[in-house]
């Protein structure tokens, strides 16, 4: 026990030398942004270890926020992605699937092999994730340690470093940190790709778009671990990223560059299917047809919308669009219906079964019938609402015509960009949860509009400076496009939405890699545009 204790120790005198050592390095690069490094590296650990001791010894300081045992209300599953960990780490049985985040939870696992078992290992583990974030931005950015030509970086990592969900969530055993540097990785690979737009046949041409391949598609196989669904958001926004380019913006021969997307598009996509998540199934089947691909997004999208809507939650928002539930009960069967359907038809494809087999045959094991209208014991004079489902009025706000479909998506787009008071004083919101946070999470929204808007901002002035980078700024515009509109359709419990939204920002924030003074020097590979470009 003694040798292990001491092996610990000398585990986190290691990992502590090299955060200093990540901590030299931005400084002598750049003096403001080793500032803000510094600074955020004692903001972090002293925010993480003064929240553990308030609850940890109940200490009368939002007293209604603690859950106890060194763990806070506003991160109910911190406690259990912890006791996972550590039970792991003790008995040996990594990497067995059995959680609701495999990845994460077998990484602070090992992590804990490492450093010991201790709540405060996991924040030691998103410290030394953010610090390798940043490095990697400045090494990717290459400052000159000029205040002027550097300061997107500088906006960038101040964006990172002090948003108050990032920050909230990196002092807790949660998944949000690793993801975050998953969702930064699968980002920076573009980088590496985007040389397949230009012409060029090198050798460290080819090296570069192997790299990103592999940066994207670990970034993915890993993501599934956490959360399933992002790197089908991943490989369709590259899919969709690789056909403009195909039309616009390429220099490079079609040929060569349609084998170039392909084998990218194909590596990438195994990447996924033999990662961890059990989203992309669903959607294999689909890539029979380009125009049903999209159909099963959609209504993947609908019957997760369906499932947040009812399945009610402190801070769940329900808008009602219509009087009566009759047409969002109905749909919400329908949709179950057609998700049932979609799981037959990907395990027949998966399994090599014919499309016209029985289904019963095919049936998987993980899904269970469809549930139908109950009979269950309601209030008189409602409609019937599927068995184990929410109250009636949550089926009142289920979008059925394309009208509702948009309402549903400005409300949540709303709550993405706009303060919640302000949204709540307009649309009449109320919410019963919230435990005081909500002006915290105003707070961090407007935080979040100001920085997204001033790395905009850059893009747009410094535009003429992306060069050669332009497929890794479309890439995350992109990306983060598509993940804010599929977060405010498909999540309505406001908590989890302010917890989900830096996957919308970082994308951006990753952006001012591309406005580096050194961007032709970094890449080698010149922008052959025309010259008023």
């Amino acid at each position: 026990m003694v040798l292990g204790y001491m092996g610990h120790v000398a585990a986190m005198l290691v990992f502590g030398w090299l955060v200093l050592v990540s901590y030299r390095y931005v400084a002598a690069r750049s003096r403001v942004m080793g500032n803000v490094l510094a600074l955020a590296i004692v903001v972090r650990a002293a925010l993480g270890v003064a929240l553990f001791w308030i609850s940890y010894s109940d200490l009368p300081i939002a007293e209604s926020l603690q859950s106890g045992d060194g763990f806070w209300q506003p991160a109910p599953d911190a406690a259990g992605y912890y006791l996972r960990a550590a039970d792991a780490a003790d008995a040996g049985t990594l990497f067995d699937g059995s959680s609701a985040a495999p990845f994460y939870v077998d990484t602070l696992a090992l992590w804990m092999n490492v450093v010991g078992i201790s709540p405060a290992a996991a924040m030691f583990l998103n410290l030394c994730l953010y610090v390798a974030l940043m490095v990697s931005l400045i090494w990717f950015f290459r400052p000159v340690n000029e205040w002027r030509p550097d300061l997107p970086c500088i906006v960038g990592v101040v964006a990172y470093s002090f948003s108050p969900v990032v920050l909230l969530h990196s002092t807790q055993p949660l998944k949000e940190e690793l993801f975050s540097v998953l969702v930064a990785i699968a980002c920076l690979g573009m980088l590496g790709i985007g040389r397949l737009m230009y012409s060029g046949t090198g050798a460290g041409q080819q090296r570069a778009v192997a790299t990103g391949a592999v940066a994207i598609t670990v970034a993915m196989v890993a993501g599934a671990g956490i959360r399933a669904y992002y790197p089908i958001i991943t490989w369709s926004t590259l899919a969709l990223v690789l056909a403009i380019f195909a039309i616009f913006g390429r220099t490079a021969p079609l040929p060569r560059y349609l084998a170039g997307s392909a084998a990218v598009l194909m590596g990438t996509w195994l990447g996924l299917v033999t990662g961890p998540g059990t989203s992309y199934w669903m959607l294999a089947p689909g890539l029979r047809s380009i125009a049903e691909f999209p159909s099963r997004l959609v209504t993947m999208a609908q019957v997760s919308r369906t499932g947040f809507l009812t399945s009610g939650g402190g801070t769940n928002i329900v808008v009602p669009l219509r009087s009566d539930a009759a047409a969002g009960t109905a749909r919400s069967s329908q949709l179950r219906e057609e998700s049932h359907e979609m799981a037959l038809d990907a395990t027949a494809w998966l399994t090599g079964a014919r499309r016209d087999a029985p289904r019963a045959s095919v049936r998987p094991a993980s899904v269970p019938p469809a549930s139908q209208p109950g009979s269950s014991s309601q209030a008189p004079g409602t409609e019937p609402a599927p068995q184990g489902f929410g109250p009636v009025s949550h089926f009142r706000a289920i979008p059925v015509t394309g009208v509702e479909q948009l309402r549903v998506l400005a409300t949540g787009l709303g709550l993405i960009f706009v303060p919640f008071s302000v949204m709540q004083s307009v649309l009449g919101i109320e919410i019963p949860g919230g435990q005081g946070l909500l002006s915290i999470a105003d707070a961090d929204t407007i935080y979040l509009d100001i920085v997204t808007l001033v790395v905009l901002a850059f893009l747009w002035r410094r535009r003429h400076g992306i060069g050669n980078r332009l497929p890794f700024v479309v890439f995350g515009l992109t990306l983060s496009a598509v993940t804010a509109v599929l977060l405010g359709y498909v999540v309505t419990n406001y908590g989890t939405l302010w917890r989900m939204r830096p996957l919308v920002a970082i994308p951006l924030w990753v952006l001012v890699v591309a406005l580096s003074p050194r961007a032709h020097e970094a890449t080698g590979v010149r922008h052959q545009a025309p010259a008023a470009t």
